[in-house]
């Protein structure tokens, strides 16, 4: 099984590629410090917070759907196959300072289908930034079953210092990882799956609500107010894990924070993804306590964000009658 292959993006797709460079590296300089563009654990949760708000702001641009489309007729024409017989995800921005090392990825798969990951660097790359398993999934598992998982490293092939207006594709069910970035500068690159439509599977593609413009005041109005519920209740849970309870109940006397945002759908995507991240992270009883309330939060701006509804109707630690509240 091959590891990876490339092409050059078509024009559109470059000029569409380069606006949402444009827009993420304005959403960086808005939202970041200096300090904070290098990893550092201790200021990980506003840290976080803000690569995820990105993220968001990023996935429901209406520039995303543009770029979408166009690199979709670009894999279609490399692949030699209509546009109309694959379907593409939606689009997901990796985002790694340097040093970072809750990014650093651990050996997985895409999918356990005929899928294709496109992924597409927003900068050129100062580090080798992918590992690939090549011979694929099934000799990874023999090799893990056999407890071998040494000789993995005479079975791998890296991808060496990419470069933005390019796409590299490889098949979903090819194991690999990210690297650590190991350069003095933070990276990115968008990242979306195509799969053909011939397939008896079900894709996870959604019609995203998109915007055209958001005045920046108001996103760092609006990251204030949310972090700092984040914030308080964190110190109040850390301080004592009994009283959960308590900050759920503050949680379900906040009227949706009285946001500038109206697509509430860019928030509650950015807390899922804080959620999550928080609680694999370090897998503790406190961690998950958190998470759950992050991902509260979450469901509290929109109740069809789906993750965070599948990790708290799965937790152990909210009643079922405050589930009943959040997940409707």
């Amino acid at each position: 099984m091959k590891s990876y292959s490339y092409f050059e993006q078509s024009t559109d797709t470059q000029k569409y590629l380069k606006s949402l460079s444009d827009l993420f590296f304005n959403y960086v300089r808005l939202l970041f410090k200096e300090d904070e563009l290098i990893f550092n654990k201790d200021n990980f949760f506003r840290v976080e917070f803000k690569k995820s708000i990105i993220r968001g702001l990023i996935r429901y641009n209406v520039v995303s759907s543009d770029f979408l489309s166009s690199i979709k007729s670009d894999f279609s024409r490399i692949k030699k196959i209509e546009k109309e017989t694959i379907s593409i995800d939606n689009l997901y921005l990796l985002f790694h300072l340097s040093n970072d090392l809750s990014e650093e990825g651990t050996y997985h798969v895409d999918s356990r289908i005929e899928t294709f990951t496109l992924w597409s660097p927003l900068v050129d790359y100062d580090y080798p930034s992918i590992n690939f398993f090549w011979p694929g999934y099934n000799f990874f598992r023999i090799l893990k079953f056999l407890k071998l998982n040494i000789l993995r490293k005479y079975f791998i092939k890296t991808l060496q210092n990419p470069k933005k207006n390019n796409t590299y594709f490889w098949d979903g069910r090819v194991p690999h990882k990210g690297r650590l970035n190991s350069s003095k500068k933070f990276s990115a690159a968008m990242t979306s799956n195509v799969i053909l439509n011939n397939t008896s599977n079900n894709f996870y593609g959604a019609k995203l609500s998109t915007y055209t413009n958001i005045d920046n005041e108001e996103i760092l109005a609006d990251f204030d107010k949310l972090f700092k519920f984040i914030e308080n209740n964190v110190l109040i849970i850390e301080k004592s894990e009994e009283k959960f309870d308590e900050c759920v109940k503050n949680l379900e006397k906040t009227d949706n924070f009285q946001l500038n945002i109206k697509n509430l759908n860019i928030f509650s995507f950015a807390l899922s993804l804080l959620a999550q991240r928080t609680n694999a992270l370090i897998d503790n009883q406190l961690n998950t306590k958190i998470s759950n309330l992050i991902d509260l939060l979450a469901l509290r701006l929109n109740t069809e964000n789906l993750s965070s509804k599948d990790r708290i109707s799965k937790s152990n630690f909210i009643s079922d009658n405050d589930k009943i509240k959040f997940i409707k």
